[in-house]
């Protein structure tokens, strides 16, 4: 029996980009948990933000999902943020909001891949590309 994955008001970040990742690919939970080894209950754990998405899996699991470029670097870094305090993940979030906004006005901001950034707070759009 496929599991069907559903919108959880409760998931995390990363949780909702998850869920669009799995939705957008066509892909049950149960079949994403085959794919990379693990039971359907910890991927439905980690969706719904009861559990962190183990780190040394994050560039496994991009690689199932064929994520690539910037989808790809803001699949893993919000994986990582996840096993961070609420304190660095608000810091990131503004630092984030306050990047794109120079970016937006014209400034020079080097040293990552801007798209990644603008994606990484963006979960309805993640794996559009798909």
């Amino acid at each position: 029996m496929s599991r069907k994955i559903r919108a959880n008001p409760n998931a995390t970040d990363f949780g909702k980009i998850l869920y669009a990742c799995l939705m957008r690919k066509g892909l049950s939970v149960n079949e994403f948990a085959k794919r990379i080894g693990l039971t359907p209950s910890f991927i439905s754990s980690v969706y719904g933000g009861r559990k962190p998405p183990p780190i040394d899996r994050l560039t496994d699991w991009a690689d199932r999902l064929n994520l690539k470029g910037a989808e790809r670097a803001a699949f893993v870094l919000i994986g990582h943020l996840e096993h961070s305090s609420p304190l660095v993940k608000r810091w990131f979030h503004q630092q984030r909001e306050l990047l794109l906004q120079a970016i937006e006005q014209g400034y020079e901001v080097g040293g990552f891949d801007h798209r990644a950034l603008e994606i990484a707070g963006d979960s309805k759009n993640f794996c559009a590309s798909a």
